[in-house]
């Protein structure tokens, strides 16, 4: 998967947050909890999917679709179906 380009594009588009605490350190410390968790609970789980899903989860607030800059960098990169529902 192209989870550098994903994580890149989240990054760019956190530049400018909607609002003072959904920058790109609180979605960085969101990723650093999510790993904290999967290694203290031992789980399995798909961790690039999960990095994505951490960076991705505030990065905008549209009452219609919260996940549209998500789902057109999805297609952008050609990412799979079966990967988009992982994330």
């Amino acid at each position: 998967m192209t989870v550098k380009i994903l994580i890149k594009e989240a990054k760019k588009a956190l530049l400018t947050p909607f609002d003072t605490v959904h920058d790109e350190r609180h979605h960085l410390l969101v990723w650093e909890n999510c790993r904290k968790i999967v290694k203290e609970e031992k789980l399995d789980v798909d961790m690039e999917a999960l990095e994505v899903a951490a960076m991705w989860h505030d990065v905008e607030r549209d009452e219609e679709d919260e996940t549209k800059l998500l789902k057109e960098a999805f297609d952008r990169h050609g990412i799979q179906e079966s990967k988009r529902k992982r994330i």
